[in-house]
């Protein structure tokens, strides 16, 4: 495999190319999983719901966008405990409707009527999302089972009633670093970013009122102090804490260029919120006052 370097063009077409790949496979993926459903899985999975939920226990990793949720993913996955798909859950199922929307990508809260599913909506589809959600893992399957898509956080009362042996972790972090990220790598003004990061949040804890199993874990928690944070995870996941703190070590860094170098777990809030100017920060705190006092996130910010 050749790795594309040097030139900002080249880079670009890299991740054009890729961007076009991933997108076949997950469309020769549905047609596969619809096959499958038709053949063999609307007969099996609605008579055998409840037996196969009951299984597994199921972990659902939620929050705001670049708020630290692939890195809690790759920590886990690094155990060898876990089933985990390559991308998104929801990127393997066509029950949910997928998140990227054109000029919307990474601030999906304005539309996020399109996305959530309310706890009153019935479970017809649940048989359907079960067999996308097996079908597509790799085999043999892990007795835990983490889905990591964030915009679930829409539809935690939903999915807890399908699937009521089961954790969700809600991954928050600084608003000004994830509005900041939101910029720079989904071209989104500065005040966007800000009212999708206030707003998810927001959303989120309401919603945790209604969860049985809810854990909620600051990025910064995770990067600065994994040891006491990772300790406090392991009873509620079923993994121990050695084993987390050793998958630590595994975590490579692949979200700003095309190459892959391990790296220890780094807190990058200081370089994204280096990037902003006083007039960011400014109407970044008009924006997301609300989240930001809840968390305290403005403590240590200068203008």
């Amino acid at each position: 495999m050749y790795l594309i370097q040097k030139s900002g063009a080249d880079n670009f077409l890299l991740r054009k190319f890729i961007r076009a790949r991933n997108l076949s496979t997950i469309l020769y993926n549905d047609l596969l999983c619809s096959l499958s459903w038709h053949l063999m899985g609307r007969f099996y999975y609605p008579k055998n719901l409840s037996t196969l939920t009951a299984k597994y226990f199921w972990c659902f990793i939620v929050g705001c966008n670049n708020s630290g949720t692939t890195i809690l993913k790759l920590i886990l996955d690094g155990t060898g405990a876990i089933s985990t798909h390559r991308y998104e859950g929801q990127m393997y199922t066509r029950v949910f409707k997928r998140a990227p929307k054109k000029k919307f990508e990474r601030v999906w809260m304005e539309y996020a009527d399109e996305l959530g599913i309310s706890s009153q909506q019935h479970i017809d589809n649940a048989p359907h999302l079960l067999h996308d959600w097996l079908r597509s893992l790799p085999k043999p399957i892990n007795n835990i089972i983490v889905e990591k898509t964030p915009a679930n956080l829409l539809r935690m009362e939903w999915l807890q009633k399908i699937f009521p042996n089961s954790l969700f972790i809600g991954m928050v972090r600084n608003g000004y670093a994830v509005a900041e990220g939101i910029r720079r790598k989904g071209d989104k003004k500065i005040g966007r970013g800000a009212t999708h990061w206030n707003k998810a949040n927001k959303y989120m804890l309401e919603r945790a009122k209604n969860i049985n199993n809810f854990f909620l874990l600051r990025y910064e928690d995770l990067c600065d102090k994994p040891e006491k944070t990772l300790n406090d995870l392991s009873p509620m996941i079923g993994i121990s804490s050695e084993k987390l703190l050793n998958s630590v070590s595994k975590i490579v860094d692949a979200t700003n260029n095309g190459d892959r170098q391990t790296r220890v777990l780094k807190n990058y809030n200081y370089e994204s919120i280096g990037r902003l100017s006083r007039d960011d920060k400014l109407l970044i705190r008009a924006k997301a006052s609300e989240m930001l006092d809840y968390f305290d996130y403005d403590s240590d910010i200068k203008l």
